[in-house]
């Protein structure tokens, strides 16, 4: 059975567990890219048969090679997360820690990752109460003003 979700097709197995279409994506990246079939499998070092024979659901994902399943991620600029099963949760620490994040064209290191989860972790934790928005406020701008230095020294 298929379904459309926020823009992707997400098929349900016998088993009634929601999955990603990934051959679908792949083509809607693709053409988002302007690429041919043939541009995408030479950009992946694959065949373009092998791309279209995933794009249309005639190859098993199961038979496909890691090193040849992120060429093709790779020359798509799609992350492997892609592959992770619809609903699965994630905290947002390991979402940040374990990709790769670019602001204005500079990826965070480790320690400014840490520091941006501090941030946002000050954001939530604070209680925002007429009598403590000073005291609120205080906290996170220390906490902003840690990541800008950390920031700058990276710079």
């Amino acid at each position: 059975m298929e379904r459309e979700t926020r823009g992707e097709k997400e098929m349900v197995d016998k088993d009634g567990k929601i999955t990603r279409n990934i051959g679908e994506l792949m083509k809607r990246q693709r053409e988002r890219k302007g690429y041919s079939i043939r541009t995408l499998a030479k950009r992946a070092g694959v065949t373009a048969s092998h791309i279209s024979r995933l794009e249309a659901g005639k190859r098993e994902w199961s038979g496909i090679s890691v090193s040849n399943l992120l060429s093709i991620l790779r020359a798509l600029d799609l992350d492997i997360t892609i592959l992770a099963p619809v609903g699965e949760s994630r905290t947002l620490q390991n979402t940040i820690l374990s990709s790769e994040v670019v602001i204005g064209n500079k990826k965070l290191s480790e320690d400014v990752k840490m520091a941006l989860l501090d941030v946002i972790e000050a954001i939530f934790h604070v209680e925002w109460k007429s009598e403590t928005k000073l005291f609120d406020l205080a906290e996170i701008g220390y906490k902003i003003e840690w990541l800008r230095e950390k920031l700058k020294r990276e710079a």
